[in-house]
C-alpha cells in the first residue's frame, strides 16, 4: 500500500482555493485531489490538515471554498473512507461546521456523500450529530439545491436514528416543524411530506418516554397545520417538467401524511367536511379521496364522533343532481362528483365495518330522506313534490347500493327493508295496470326505477359474496316476489326490423373464464363482443325501443345478479330457475326478435349463471336449445345461429364443466355443415361462425379435450378431402376457416394425436402434389412427387341442412384410426377429366390449404424426420401448383415451420429443394 504523502495534495488545493483560476481548472484540481486520495496516496485527513487555516479563515469566501472542496472529495472519494475512526471524526467535523453560515453549502454535499456510500451509511449513533446540528440550521432560509440536500439528509438520518434521539430527549419535532414550514417547492415538499411521516413515526415508536409523549402531544397540531395547509394541492406541472413530479403524486404523499396517525383525526375530518361544500371541483374530489382513506387509517373509534357530519356532507353530494335548480351546464360535473361521492361512502363504510363499526351504514339506511324518499318516488305519493323523479330515484340508490356492498349485516339491512316493497312496486307498475301508464307518469318509469334499484342492490350482495364477506341469502324470504317482478309480466321488447341478416360475430373476446374469473371479468368480455354486435356483427340491431326496451334490458340485468348467486344458497326455487333459463334463453333464440343489447345481456346472464355452479340445470335445460339454435335458419333459408353460438362459445369456458360437452356437439356438426356448404352462401356463414368459434373458444384451450379437439382437425381434413374428389369447390372464406380452425385445433393435442393428423394431413399433401404434376408440370428436375403405396379414397358423402340439424344430437361412434407408426401414403384416385385446369387447382388446392395448415401446428419430433424432406417439397410444389396468393403463402408459411423443425442431426440443402423462381417473391423471401 502506497505512503501517505500530505504534501502532495498542496498545489491542487492551492488552484482550487485560488479565487483567481477558473471553473474547468478548479474542475481537474478537484479530480487530481480525489484521484490520490482514492489510490491511497493520500488521505481525506491529509486533506484536512492541508486545508486546516482556509475552513477557519476570516474570509467568508474563503472559507466556503474550502468547505466545498472537502465536500466535494468526499462525495467523490467515499469509497475510500472505509475505517470507523475516520468516518466518525468527518462527521463530527462537517456536523461542527454547519453552524458557520458560509460553510454549509460543503458540509452539506460531504455529509451526503457520506451516508450515500457505497461502503454504507454511518452507525446511527454517529449520525445523531447530525440531526442535532441540522435541526439548528435555518433550512427555510437555504437555496433550493441546499434544502432538498439537507431535507434528504435530515430524513435519512432520522430513518437510522430517529427513535435514539427521541428517547435521549431531543426535540426533534419542533426542530423539523420550523424546516419544513412554508415549503413551495414540489421536490422539498414531497420530502416534507415524508419527515412529517418519519417524526410521527419515531414518536409513536416511544410510548414508554414521557417526555417523548408529552412533546408530541404539544406539537402534533403545529405539524397538522403545517402539511394540512396544502390541502388541497394546486399545482400545475412546468411545460419541461423535467423533474416528472404532478399533481397526483403531491395530493397522495399529502393524503398519505395527514391519514399516518389517529391524533389528526378531530383535525382533519372537519376540515374534510368543510371542504366537501366548497365550490370547487378539485377540491371536492380531494376531500372524498382523503376520506376514504381516513377510515381505513384511522381508528373507529376516533371515527366515531364524526360520523353524522360525515355522512350529512355525503348526503349532500350524493343528492346534488337531482337538486332544483341545477343547470343543464352543471349536470355531468355534479353527477361525476356524486359518483366520487358514492365510491367513498363505499370505502367508507367497508373500511369501518371492516373493523367492527356499523354505525354509518345503518344511518344511511335509517336516513328517511333515502330509504323513506326512495319508496316514496317508487309508490308516487313524491313524484309529484320532485322536480325529476328518476334522478331522484337514482341518486338515493347510489348510496344504499354502496352501503349494502360494505358488509353482511347492511346488506342483510337493505335487503330485508327494501327488496320486498321494490319488487311490490315493479309489479304494480307492470303494462297490465293502466293506471301508471298515464300522461302525468311516463310509460314503465315507475317499473324501471323500481328494477334499476333491485338490480343495484342484488349486485352489490354479488360483489360482496365474491369476495367472501357475505354469506347471506339477498333473496331470503323475498325471493318469489323478486322473481315474479322480473319474470311473471315481462314488458314487451319493441318491434323489431328484419333480422335476419347475421354474420359471425366470433372472436377472442369472448374467451373468459366463467368457472374461476371474476363477475367483472366476464362482464367485461360480453361487453367487449356486446361492442363488436353493435358494429354490425352478430343480430342485426334494430331501432330503440324506448321506455318498454329500457325496461326489458332491467329485467334481463336483474335476472342476471339472480342466476349469479352461489348455488349454495338456494334462493330460488326449482320452477323459478327453469323458468329463469328460459327466459334468457328466449332472448337468443331467432323468434324472440330481442335487440342486440338485450340478447346480449341474456348472454351475460347464462355465463354467470354457469360461474356460480349452475351447470347441471344449463346442461339439461339450455344446451340443446343452444345447439339447435347455432345451426337456425330463416324461411328465406339464410343462418341465424350467431346469437346462440356466442352464448356457447361464452359457456364453453377453459374450466367450465360444460365445455367437453360443447366441443363433442359442434365436432359432431362439422362434417355435415361442411358439406352443405358448398354453393350456399347462408350455409357457409354459418359455418364460418362455427369455425370461428372453434379456433377461438375451443381448440386452443382443449386440455382435458384433446380427443375433440383431434377429432376436429380430423373431420375438417377428412371433409375437405371428400369435397374435393366429388369436384366440389368450397369457398375461399370456408377453406381459410377451415385451415385456421385445424390449426388451432392440431396445436391443441398431444403428440401422439398429432401423429394420426399427421398421417392423414401428409397424405392429402401428397396427393395433392401427384394431380398438381399432372396438371402444371415443373422442372423435369423436380418432376416426380414422393411415391407410396396406393390408398382408395373415402367414399364421398352428401348432406343438406335437415341433416346438419340431426347431427346436432350427435353420434358416439368412435373413430377407427391406425395408431401404428406414421406413414405418407398416397390414393389413386383422380379428379374428373371435365373440369378445366384453373378448376382442377382450385380443388386442389383448398384442400392442400387445410393439410399445410395442420403440418404447421405439428411439434417438432412428431413428422419422422426421414419423412421431412418428401414433406417439404409437397408443400414447395402446393405453392408453386397454385396461383391463389393466400395458398402459397399458407404452404411457404408451413414449410418455413417444417424447416424451422428440421433435426439437428440431418442436413438440409435449398438447391435439393423444387425451384422456387415460380413464387410470389414475398413468400419465398419469408420461407428464406
Amino acid at each position: 500500500m502506497p505512503t501517505s504523502d500530505p504534501q502532495s495534495l498542496g498545489p491542487d488545493v492551492a488552484v482550487y482555493l485560488d479565487a483567481g483560476n477558473n471553473e474547468q481548472n478548479r474542475h481537474r484540481s478537484l479530480q487530481d485531489i480525489a484521484a490520490k486520495i482514492q489510490s491511497g496516496s493520500s488521505s481525506i485527513n491529509d486533506l484536512i490538515e492541508g486545508l486546516g487555516h482556509s475552513l477557519v479563515s476570516d474570509d467568508e469566501t474563503e472559507r466556503g471554498r474550502a468547505a466545498l472542496l472537502l465536500g466535494e472529495v468526499v462525495t467523490l472519494a467515499s469509497a475510500s473512507v472505509n475505517a470507523q475512526s475516520t468516518q466518525e471524526h468527518l462527521v463530527q467535523f462537517l456536523s461542527s461546521r454547519l453552524a458557520d453560515w458560509p460553510s454549509v453549502h460543503g458540509c452539506l454535499k460531504g455529509i451526503a456523500g457520506l451516508i450515500s456510500s457505497e461502503q454504507g451509511p454511518p452507525a446511527s449513533k454517529l449520525l445523531c450529530p447530525v440531526v442535532k446540528a441540522l435541526l439548528n440550521v435555518h433550512i427555510t432560509t437555504l437555496a433550493q439545491a441546499d434544502r432538498m440536500l439537507a431535507l434528504t439528509i435530515l430524513l435519512q438520518a432520522l430513518q437510522s436514528c430517529g427513535t435514539l434521539l427521541v428517547r435521549s430527549g431531543t426535540d426533534v419535532i419542533s426542530g423539523v416543524i420550523a424546516a419544513i414550514d412554508g415549503e413551495k417547492d414540489p421536490r422539498c415538499l414531497l420530502l416534507s411530506f415524508q419527515l412529517s411521516q418519519q417524526v410521527v413515526k419515531i414518536y409513536e415508536a416511544s410510548p414508554s418516554v414521557p417526555a417523548a409523549q408529552e412533546s408530541l402531544q404539544a406539537d402534533y397540531e403545529e405539524l397538522f397545520d403545517v402539511v394540512a395547509c396544502y390541502f388541497p394541492i394546486s399545482f400545475t406541472p412546468p411545460p419541461n417538467n423535467v423533474h416528472g413530479i404532478t399533481r397526483e403524486d403531491l395530493a397522495g404523499a399529502l393524503q398519505t401524511t395527514v391519514t399516518c396517525t389517529t391524533l389528526f383525526t378531530p383535525l382533519f375530518i372537519p376540515m374534510l367536511v368543510e371542504k366537501l361544500s366548497s365550490t370547487l371541483r378539485q377540491a371536492k374530489l380531494d376531500a372524498l379521496s382523503a376520506l376514504a382513506a381516513a377510515a381505513e387509517a384511522y381508528r373507529p373509534d376516533a371515527m366515531q364522533p364524526h360520523l353524522s357530519a360525515i355522512w350529512h356532507a355525503l348526503r349532500g353530494e350524493l343528492l346534488a343532481p337531482a337538486a332544483p335548480g341545477l343547470l343543464p351546464t352543471d349536470l355531468t360535473s355534479t353527477q361525476q362528483i356524486a359518483s366520487k361521492a358514492a365510491e367513498c361512502l363505499s370505502k367508507t363504510a367497508k373500511a369501518l365495518s371492516q373493523q367492527g363499526d356499523e354505525a354509518l351504514a345503518m344511518k344511511v339506511l335509517e336516513d328517511e330522506q333515502i330509504c323513506g324518499d326512495l319508496l316514496a318516488c317508487l309508490s308516487g305519493t313524491k313524484q309529484q313534490q320532485s322536480h325529476d323523479p328518476a334522478r331522484h330515484v337514482d341518486a338515493i340508490t347510489q348510496a344504499v347500493a354502496a352501503v349494502t356492498g360494505s358488509s353482511q349485516a347492511a346488506c342483510e339491512t337493505a335487503c330485508k327493508r327494501l327488496l320486498p316493497k321494490l319488487a311490490a312496486a315493479a309489479a304494480a307498475a307492470s303494462p297490465s295496470n293502466s293506471q301508471h301508464y298515464s300522461s302525468s307518469n311516463p310509460a314503465g318509469q315507475t317499473q324501471q326505477l323500481a328494477l334499476s334499484t333491485i338490480f343495484h342492490l342484488l349486485k352489490a350482495a354479488n360483489t360482496l359474496t365474491a369476495t367472501g364477506l357475505c354469506h347471506y341469502d339477498p333473496l331470503a324470504a323475498t325471493g318469489s316476489p323478486v322473481f315474479q317482478a322480473v319474470c311473471a309480466e315481462p314488458c314487451a321488447p319493441a318491434d323489431m326490423s328484419d333480422t335476419s341478416d347475421l354474420s359471425t360475430g366470433i372472436d377472442g373476446s369472448m374467451d373468459t373464464d366463467t368457472a374461476s374469473e371474476s363477475v367483472a371479468v366476464q362482464d367485461q368480455s360480453l361487453q367487449q363482443l356486446a361492442q363488436r354486435a353493435s358494429h354490425g356483427q352478430g343480430r342485426a340491431q334494430p331501432d330503440s325501443g324506448g321506455v318498454e326496451e329500457d325496461v326489458r334490458l332491467l329485467q334481463l340485468q336483474v335476472m342476471t345478479e339472480l342466476v349469479s348467486l352461489p348455488v349454495t344458497l338456494n334462493c330460488l326455487s326449482p320452477q323459478e330457475w327453469s323458468s329463469a333459463v328460459q327466459q334468457l334463453l328466449s332472448c337468443v333464440a331467432r323468434s324472440s326478435q330481442s335487440s342486440q343489447a338485450v340478447a346480449q345481456q341474456a348472454i351475460v346472464g347464462l355465463t354467470r349463471m354457469a360461474a356460480a355452479g349452475h351447470t347441471d340445470l344449463l346442461e339439461e335445460d339450455a344446451l340443446d336449445a343452444l345447439l339447435e339454435g347455432a345451426t337456425e335458419t330463416s324461411t328465406a333459408g339464410r343462418w341465424q345461429g350467431a346469437l346462440p353460438l356466442q352464448a356457447l362459445a361464452a359457456l364453453a369456458a377453459p374450466a367450465s364443466r360444460l365445455r367437453g360437452r360443447i366441443m363433442s356437439s359442434i365436432q359432431q356438426m362439422l362434417p355435415a355443415m361442411l358439406a352443405a356448404s358448398i354453393s350456399n352462401q347462408h350455409n357457409q356463414q354459418m359455418l364460418i361462425g362455427v369455425l370461428e368459434a372453434v379456433r377461438h373458444q375451443l381448440a386452443p384451450f382443449a386440455q382435458s379435450e384433446e380427443d375433440v379437439a383431434a377429432a376436429i382437425s380430423l373431420d375438417l381434413l377428412t371433409g375437405m378431402r371428400r369435397l374435393t374428389m366429388a369436384s366440389q369447390v368450397a369457398s375461399e372464406d370456408v377453406a381459410a376457416a377451415c385451415a385456421q380452425a385445424v390449426q388451432a385445433a392440431t396445436a391443441g393435442c398431444n403428440t401422439h394425436q398429432q401423429a394420426l393428423i399427421c398421417q392423414t394431413a401428409c397424405q392429402q399433401l401428397t396427393q395433392c402434389c401427384q394431380h398438381l404434376q399432372s396438371t402444371t408440370p415443373l422442372d423435369p428436375s423436380h418432376a416426380d412427387p414422393p411415391s407410396h403405396p396406393a390408398q382408395t379414397d373415402d367414399s364421398v358423402q352428401t348432406h343438406d341442412a335437415e341433416s346438419i340439424q340431426y347431427q346436432v344430437q350427435g353420434s358416439d361412434e368412435s373413430r377407427q384410426v391406425s395408431t401404428s407408426s406414421v406413414d405418407i401414403p398416397s390414393g389413386d384416385g383422380t379428379l374428373p377429366r371435365s373440369h378445366s385446369t384453373q378448376q382442377v387447382t382450385q380443388l386442389l388446392a383448398q384442400s392442400g390449404l387445410v393439410s399445410a395448415a395442420a403440418v404447421t401446428a405439428l411439434s417438432s419430433g412428431v413428422l419422422p424426420g426421414d419423412q421431412m424432406k418428401p414433406m417439404l417439397d409437397c408443400l414447395i410444389r402446393l405453392a408453386m401448383g397454385t396461383s391463389q396468393n393466400g395458398i402459397q403463402q399458407a404452404a411457404m408459411t408451413a414449410a418455413a415451420a417444417l424447416v424451422n423443425k428440421w433435426p439437428a442431426g440431418m442436413s438440409l440443402h435449398l438447391h435439393d429443394c423444387p425451384p422456387l423462381h415460380r413464387l410470389n417473391s414475398e413468400h419465398v423471401q419469408r420461407f428464406l
